[in-house]
C-alpha cells in the first residue's frame, strides 16, 4: 500500500500527541513532528544556540551517509530498508510517484527551554507518548537507552487512519539527540 505523504495529517498527529502529555508537562515544552528532511535535520542534530551542528560529534548526515553506503541496489528496490546491524533507527522510504510505503519510524521532537526541564519531564513525556521512558536509571546514573513500550491508542488510530495499515502494539523508543534553546 502506498500513501501520498502530502495528504498525511501531520498536524492531527501533533495535536493528538500534545493532548497525550498535556497534563504532565508544562505548555512551554514544544512538541513537533518531523515530516520532511529539514525537520529531521533540525530534530536530529542542529543546536538551537548556534544554528549549527554540535562540535566533535558525528552529524546526522554523516551517520545517514555511512548507513546508505552499505545498501545494495536490491535493498533500494525493496522500498523500505532497515539496516539493523549498523543503524537500528534509520529507515529509508523510497518515493514512487510522490507516494511512499507506510511509515517505518516516527521522529518526534520535544523542545525544552531549559536543560533542567529535560531531566524533570522527559520520562513522563515519553511514557505518555510511547508507553516507555527513554531515560533509565543504571549503575552509572541516568542514561538514554532504547526501550520497548506499548503504542498508545491515539498513535495506533492515527497510523491506521493515515496509512491504512494495522501496526503492532509494541513500539521502540529511543532518544537520539539533545538540543537546548536559550
Amino acid at each position: 500500500m502506498l500513501t501520498d505523504y502530502r495528504e498525511v495529517d501531520w498536524k492531527g498527529l501533533a495535536t493528538a500527541a500534545r493532548a497525550a502529555i498535556e497534563q504532565t508537562v508544562p505548555k512551554s515544552i514544544g512538541l513537533f513532528i518531523a515530516d520532511d528532511a529539514v525537520d529531521v535535520m533540525d530534530v536530529m542534530h542542529v543546536s538551537t544556540e548556534t544554528g549549527g551542528p554540535f562540535n566533535n560529534e558525528p552529524t546526522f548526515e554523516s551517520r545517514v551517509r555511512s548507513t546508505l553506503s552499505q545498501l545494495s541496489m536490491k535493498d533500494m528496490r525493496a522500498g523500505i530498508t532497515r539496516i539493523s546491524d549498523s543503524a537500528p533507527g534509520i529507515h529509508i522510504n523510497t518515493p514512487m510517484d510522490g507516494k511512499r510505503p507506510p511509515l517505518g519510524s516516527l521522529i518526534l521532537s520535544l523542545k525544552f527551554i531549559r536543560g533542567t526541564q529535560m531531566i524533570d519531564y522527559l520520562t513522563s513525556a515519553t511514557i505518555g507518548l510511547f508507553g516507555a521512558p527513554t531515560l533509565v536509571a543504571t549503575v552509572e546514573g541516568l542514561k538514554h537507552v532504547q526501550t520497548v513500550g506499548k503504542m498508545p491508542r491515539f498513535l495506533r488510530e492515527w497510523l491506521n487512519s493515515q496509512f491504512g495499515v494495522v501496526y503492532g502494539t509494541d513500539c521502540t523508543v529511543l532518544a537520539i539527540e539533545r538540543t537546548f534553546s536559550v
